[in-house]
């Protein structure tokens, strides 16, 4: 029965294994018929799939604990790493094995302070009817809270959260990034801040430091594109350009960031090097209302 039904499906499936392999001019009319896959560049990638809004979803003692510990980690280390001895590759194994120890101690602190929260608000949650005031208790208490209406519940939730203490309420961080992007005065301030933190640090640094000062440098220009990617596409640099590569990669990115004046500007000298009057026309338009 079963068994003669099935005779013989294994002899009808090819044995790709024992496949010939293809060389010469089969090999290259092989490549030829394959799909071509164009590729996405890193920054590509990330102005489609990146999402805008605190992407990590921290809240506030989330991050505040992480700025803490950070701080704590960087003083640390420097202090441990004073006190390693060897030479060559001992101290450097001892140095690693160092920060290792340090970063778990950091970890561990991050940890508990998150539990911590976590065990505060879990308690809220689980009990709700318990922790508040009348009238509010006896809506939760003759009403399930899945039945409950949607002012009833926004009433039940705010009674809930102010009972507790406010280092405990759960509040989602502040996206700088997204700030920035949608506030000149924010975006300044900041960028302004960053460079006077750098000056402060070349100060501090030995002249003969060359190493040290091109560091500085590199996590400056990587602070300031962390606040504003779009920095080095300014209304001057869109006038002078000739390459519409250029321009269209440009308004990608100012699209992907803020959208403001710069993407009519870009597609107003897109459409002047290519002669395009009725796009010229309607970048004007778009500029008075990006304005």
């Amino acid at each position: 029965g079963i068994n003669a039904e099935y005779m013989g499906v294994e002899d009808k499936i090819p044995d790709y294994k024992q496949r010939p392999n293809r060389t010469g001019e089969e090999l290259q009319a092989a490549k030829k018929r394959l799909p071509k896959i164009s590729f996405l560049a890193s920054s590509e990638y990330d102005a489609l799939i990146r999402t805008r809004g605190n992407v990590a979803g921290e809240f506030e003692y989330q991050r505040d604990m992480r700025l803490k510990v950070t701080d704590l980690l960087v003083h640390e280390a420097k202090e441990k790493l004073h006190e390693v001895g060897g030479e060559g590759d001992v101290k450097r194994a001892g140095e690693l094995k160092t920060l290792q120890a340090v970063s778990d101690h950091a970890n561990d602190l991050l940890e508990q302070s998150n539990q911590n929260y976590q065990r505060m608000n879990d308690f809220v949650d689980s009990n709700q009817v318990y922790l508040l005031e009348q009238p509010l208790r006896e809506v939760a208490r003759w009403n399930d809270l899945e039945d409950l209406d949607n002012i009833s519940r926004s009433q039940l939730r705010g009674e809930l959260r102010n009972w507790l203490p406010d280092d405990f309420k759960q509040i989602l961080a502040v996206d700088l990034e997204r700030q920035a992007a949608f506030s000149k005065e924010v975006r300044k301030e900041m960028i302004e801040t960053i460079k006077k933190h750098f000056k402060d640090a070349e100060a501090s640094v030995d002249a003969k430091d060359t190493v040290l000062k091109k560091i500085l440098e590199d996590d400056l220009k990587s602070a300031i594109a962390y606040i504003d990617p779009t920095h080095d596409i300014t209304t001057e640099a869109i006038n002078k350009a000739t390459d519409l590569d250029t321009l269209r990669s440009w308004a990608h990115q100012v699209a992907e960031y803020n959208g403001d004046q710069r993407l009519a500007d870009i597609y107003l000298r897109a459409s002047e090097l290519s002669k395009d009057s009725i796009g010229s026309e309607l970048a004007k338009k778009l500029k008075t209302v990006l304005a």
